[in-house]
């Protein structure tokens, strides 16, 4: 398969290129934390409980008190001072670092091959959705108490990299840079995890977020390394014992790479390197479907080899489904 899926041009028209105009407009909104806070309030309705905990050890910081907290967590001398319910957190014994790798490549302006979609009604691409579910993981992490860092990989030119960190003021980092986000130029998944694995120097989660229509070999030996270390593969295949960091996918596409309609003759438009290539949709489609299920099951399984996990979010689907079954199943 071709490193990226390509955009379909009709027309003169380059339509991923539409569609990722009007995604930018709604990633400029500037409502990501407040949409990030929906969703994860909106599952659980209270904390989530994870295993491994340390112990409470010295004050952390407060946090609005949510439904599900215990009312014995509430901070009663603040209620006095601020008339509202505010939680006390602690510094765990065993904080979890979570790293989010964001594929911000020119391929994730791709929303929909809709050409008669007005602006008003224009789908969210598959960015939107990657930046929506990386706020929501870095809002569910830090309220958690755990660290959360960010990397958005790119090709030729410097990836941006937020080294982990916790507490309010650090997510309202993460996800003011992540409000900056746009699809541009290369930088895939793969290079994310090699830049994880050399940052991370102990146990942790890299939650890789994008569509994963890239070579699957960087992927799967990214994935390895932060996993098993520097032996990447070898140690794995050698048994060795595992000392490093799980690793997941939440994969966006859309409903038009899933199962494509063909539209008669079209003008394939590569959106990261301008190469163009002229065929009959209708033609290629079983070529495209055999193709594709095949790329799909390498990569799952290279994620599965690192002992990782791939869960689909498709774009035409709530977010909070996605979220659901990535979270309920930790």
């Amino acid at each position: 398969m071709a490193r990226r899926r390509r955009d379909i041009q009709v027309r003169g028209r380059s339509l991923g290129q539409r569609a990722g105009d009007g995604a930018e407009a709604m990633v400029q909104s500037g409502h990501l934390h407040l949409r990030a806070r929906t969703l994860i309030e909106g599952l659980h309705g209270g904390r989530h409980r994870t295993a491994h905990r340390g112990g409470s050890t010295e004050f952390y910081d407060y946090r609005a008190y949510a439904p599900g907290d215990p009312i014995s967590m509430i901070d009663w001398k603040v209620y006095g001072r601020t008339d509202r319910d505010y939680v006390r957190r602690f510094q765990h014994e065993s904080q979890l670092t979570v790293m989010l790798v964001v594929d911000a490549s020119a391929s994730m302006r791709f929303a929909a091959l809709d050409e008669g979609a007005s602006p008003r009604s224009r789908r969210p691409s598959k960015l939107d959705r990657a930046l929506e579910l990386a706020a929501a993981l870095a809002y569910f992490t830090i309220r958690q108490g755990d660290r959360c860092g960010l990397v958005v990989p790119r090709v030729g030119r410097d990836a941006v990299v937020i080294p982990p960190g916790a507490g309010m003021p650090h997510l309202h980092r993460v996800i003011e840079r992540l409000e900056r986000v746009r699809a541009r130029g290369q930088g895939g998944l793969g290079d994310g995890l090699e830049i994880c694995a050399g940052m991370l120097r102990e146990s942790g989660l890299v939650i890789c977020i994008g569509d994963g229509l890239e070579d699957v070999g960087p992927i799967a030996d990214g994935a390895a390394r932060v996993r098993y270390g520097a032996g990447g593969r070898a140690s794995m295949l050698g048994g060795r014992q595992n000392r490093g960091s799980e690793v997941a996918l939440l994969q966006v596409l859309t409903a038009d790479e899933l199962s494509p309609q063909p539209i008669g003759s079209a003008l394939l438009v590569d959106p990261e390197s301008g190469a163009e290539i002229a065929t009959d949709t209708g033609a290629v489609a079983g070529l495209y479907r055999e193709q594709f299920g095949e790329h799909q099951r390498s990569l799952r399984a290279g994620f599965e080899a690192a002992g990782g996990r791939c869960v689909l979010c498709r774009v035409d689907r709530p977010a909070e489904e996605a979220l659901r079954d990535f979270l309920l199943a930790r």
